[in-house]
């Protein structure tokens, strides 16, 4: 059987097996089941969640030989999984997206264009506001917003991904999403100030950094980076 590994977490890892257009997500049955029933909270048609109808996820258990793809190419975290040969394994079924995460891109660009960090910048805070909106409506947290789980597709969108942690969280209504999009928003800007010198005095014209520290309050950073447009 043909695969390409995609990417490993602490509890599951991704793998596209050869002529399937989804994306499995293995790991033990109790986890994967859990985020199974996290995706039945999905609203349909929502254009930043990479799962757009949460009916075509499909819920399986793993075959012998998927088994042992797992065993060979999952180990980053084998001491954590404490997978045994007893351990069931299930899998999800995802629709594929075509792009990469946002923390690949931060590692691997050695320098990055002005146009090509606006773009991102424009990107993020549509996003921001999208999360806050789905925060609000349905009364939803994703939990985990880190930019292993936010996807720059191939159609120029910023995707959210892995929702194994999707949950109401009560009284603390969209606090958790908004803090890691500000951290996220600050990851961008020290991104861009590393990467490209005329980004960084664009921000320090505008009064965003001072000795490439940023000096806005977080409650008004992403405010105050749309004026950059």
């Amino acid at each position: 059987m043909n695969y390409n590994f995609i990417g490993e977490g602490r509890k599951s890892c991704a793998i596209k097996f050869e002529n399937e257009d989804y994306v499995s997500k293995i790991g033990e049955t109790w986890k994967i089941m859990e985020e199974y029933e996290n995706i039945k909270l999905l609203p349909h048609n929502q254009d930043f969640l990479g799962i757009k109808n949460p009916d075509l996820v499909i819920f399986k258990r793993i075959t012998d030989e998927e088994r042992k793809i797992y065993n060979r190419v999952c180990i980053k975290y084998k001491e954590e999984k404490q997978i045994t040969h007893n351990t069931k394994l299930s899998k999800l079924m995802i629709p594929l997206i075509n792009g990469e995460t946002i923390e690949s891109i931060f590692e691997s660009y050695v320098h990055i264009s002005r146009n090509t960090w606006y773009n991102l910048l424009e990107l993020m805070i549509d996003l921001n506001d999208k999360i806050l909106n789905f925060n609000d409506t349905y009364g939803l947290n994703h939990y985990d917003l880190n930019l292993g789980n936010i996807i720059l597709t191939e159609d120029n969108n910023l995707i959210v991904i892995d929702f194994g942690t999707l949950g109401n969280d009560g009284n603390k209504k969209h606090l958790c999403d908004r803090k890691k999009m500000i951290l996220n928003l600050r990851s961008l800007i020290m991104f861009g100030i590393n990467k490209n010198e005329k980004i960084r005095k664009k921000l320090i014209n505008n009064g965003i950094i001072n000795n490439n520290i940023i000096i806005i309050k977080d409650s008004k950073l992403y405010e105050n980076m749309k004026n950059l447009f």
